[in-house]
């Protein structure tokens, strides 16, 4: 599992690379993006013992559908990696006025706060002896914000887990929906 996670990152973190000059933003159905995220990191979380839960949304935002869902898989796999066997992962979103606020929950093993500006570095982990994964993780979903012009939010408390957040524009359900994944 160890090669698979790392090889996994290292695409991911090449994709975003690649897709820097064919950023489409148009509108993206999260409840479908969840439910994709969902299927894909439901293997690894049960796996882990870990209980990985999708809140069914109708919400919308302005995104590349590609790079969002590059971020939102990234937490979510970080936030089974991250937790204990018997823990929980809930992924899920909020709207407030005109922003979307993306949440993955998770119950692990929480980010010290003199840690919190590293986390988002290349190469870096969180326990760095650690066999499992590159450090990519965190990178590609701070890395593709960025492109986007997201805003990623981080809370955590040590031993009780962690809620990152990624703040996007609402978008008009009316428009036709276009590059969804």
């Amino acid at each position: 599992m160890q090669m698979a996670e790392q090889l996994h990152q290292l695409v991911t973190a090449l994709h975003i690379h690649q897709k820097t000059s064919q950023i489409a933003m148009v509108p993206v159905r999260l409840g479908r993006l969840f439910s994709i995220v969902g299927q894909e990191t439901s293997k690894f979380a049960a796996e882990r013992g870990v209980q990985l839960r999708v809140v069914p949304t109708r919400a919308m935002v302005t995104s590349d559908p590609v790079l969002l869902r590059s971020a939102i898989e990234n937490l979510a796999r970080n936030a089974v990696k991250y937790t204990a066997s018997g823990g929980q992962v809930l992924l899920g979103c909020r709207r407030f006025g005109t922003v979307v606020r993306i949440e993955v929950h998770d119950t692990g093993v929480g980010i010290p706060s003199e840690r919190l500006r590293k986390i988002f570095e290349a190469f870096s982990r969180l326990e760095p002896t650690q066999s499992e994964g590159l450090g990519l993780g965190l990178f590609v979903v701070s890395r593709a914000a960025e492109l986007l012009r997201h805003k990623i939010e981080v809370r955590s408390t040590v031993g009780r887990g962690s809620c990152f957040a990624v703040l996007a524009n609402a978008a008009d359900p009316r428009p036709a929906l276009q590059g969804e994944t």
